[in-house]
């Protein structure tokens, strides 16, 4: 059976000078059938109800505006990644500049006034782009909330800690999951330890990146932290950074309580 919805005549056939018009096709099925309704449009906008006002999309054109790293394709080789002091409270993560792109990430340290924790903040490219990740870390470990994805986690829930020396960080986000290995270990006494780290699958078969720390304060001016993300590791890097970024953190109040 033919149905008795009405299809939209943008032209009406009454008129050697066809005038561009829009029928309200829509039908309540439990309505009445009501006769159709017709709006006479300028020529030059068939479809609308008015022409366009100047003010409006006075954005400038998408050419013309610096593409975000999120933007484009997910880089198919490695890629090393610098983290830049942008102010005394924030940082970058920045692609190499053969990429043509703007930074990864913007990432910021600051204290939540409501409950005394120092919130560190990830967000896509600049200060105001997209929120990837925040958590807060100095309080008791019920208060110690890592927030990803719109959900909340608690710290020693979403990351857990194995062994003493050559300490591993496993993060357990499901289809995310990955772990943080010293690399060289601290226990290999044959090679100097620069407190690097790489980042494997959890049954250590894929290496996803590897962090390598600046060697001190006075280094990192010329020789800032460097990220080295593979392949692999870049359909999971919202991950890797705040797993990566969680992990130094920690390291660096477990140092400090060991002294």
């Amino acid at each position: 059976m033919a149905s008795s919805r009405l299809t939209p005549n943008y032209y009406s056939t009454s008129n050697t000078n066809p005038i561009p018009q829009i029928h309200n096709s829509y039908q309540n099925p439990m309505a009445p059938v009501q006769e159709s309704h017709t709006v006479a449009l300028p020529p030059t906008q068939p479809g609308l109800s008015m022409p366009i006002p100047s003010h409006v999309n006075a954005r400038p054109p998408l050419e013309e505006r610096p593409p975000s790293y999120h933007s484009v394709h997910v880089p198919t080789v490695r890629v090393t990644y610098t983290f830049k002091t942008v102010g005394p409270n924030s940082m970058t993560m920045d692609p190499p500049p053969e990429l043509g792109q703007r930074s990864a990430y913007h990432i910021t340290l600051g204290m939540n006034c409501m409950n005394g924790l120092w919130q560190t903040t990830i967000r896509t490219g600049d200060a105001v782009g997209k929120v990837v990740g925040l958590f807060e870390l100095g309080g008791p470990p019920w208060r110690e909330i890592v927030a990803l994805r719109k959900k909340n986690f608690k710290l020693n829930v979403i990351m857990t800690i194995e062994g003493r020396r050559d300490r591993t960080f496993k993060w357990n986000i499901v289809s995310k999951r990955h772990m943080w290995i010293p690399h060289p270990l601290p226990s290999d006494k044959s090679q100097p330890h620069n407190k690097g780290m790489k980042c494997f699958s959890l049954d250590k078969k894929t290496l996803y990146a590897e962090y390598i720390p600046s060697e001190d304060l006075w280094d990192s001016i010329d020789n800032p932290s460097k990220l080295i993300v593979e392949p692999d590791g870049q359909s999971m890097l919202d991950d890797l950074v705040l797993s990566l970024l969680i992990m130094e953190r920690l390291r660096g109040l477990q140092d400090s309580e060991a002294v």
